[in-house]
């Protein structure tokens, strides 16, 4: 069992939970990373900050073995998205299926990027504050959220605003489904 985390630096750290080693994992290019998630199989990596750009990696290690399919990858591993935002990056979270990864921040844009295409499968500006959480739901739904103390609920294939939930009193920073 690993912890992985990112904050204000180019480190990605990791915690082995069983024997209580904190490490820096790697550094990038990024000086300022704010979001990072893995995949629900354990086997993907995404990160990114203030440069705009996802970082997509495989966790290659014992319990953590690639398949065939994998998305094609650059010298050490990392795969690198073109620049999908203007400003920071706040939140990146996997598909259910591992195969697409969601991500919003301080451009107010949220997109969906697929790592083994290298493009970006849907985009659409929301008109909020800055973006600070997002949360794949299903049928093709997504939940964001932000400093304007609301979560949206959008349709992101037809850049379509579905439901606004209003009543916080203070910025959504974090959103979890069940």
């Amino acid at each position: 069992n690993e912890l992985y985390a990112v904050g204000f630096s180019d480190a990605v750290y990791r915690l082995n939970l069983t024997t209580d080693d904190w490490r820096v994992d790697h550094r990038c290019d990024c000086k300022d990373l704010r979001a990072i998630d893995i995949s629900r199989d354990g086997r993907w990596m995404a990160y990114g900050g203030r440069d705009g750009i996802i970082r997509f990696l495989g966790l290659v290690r014992s319990e953590h073995l690639l398949t065939s399919g994998a998305p094609p990858t650059s010298a050490g591993g990392l795969r690198l998205s073109p620049h999908l935002h203007y400003e920071r990056i706040l939140s990146i979270r996997f598909a259910d299926d591992g195969k697409t990864v969601f991500s919003c921040g301080e451009d107010r844009r949220l997109v969906q990027w697929e790592p083994s295409s290298n493009r970006m499968v849907a985009g659409m500006d929301v008109q909020a504050g800055k973006l600070m959480a997002t949360c794949p739901l299903e049928n093709g739904r997504v939940a964001v959220s932000g400093s304007d103390n609301t979560i949206r609920i959008v349709d992101l294939q037809a850049s379509k605003l579905i439901a606004k939930l209003v009543g916080h009193d203070g910025s959504v920073a974090v959103l979890q489904r069940t």
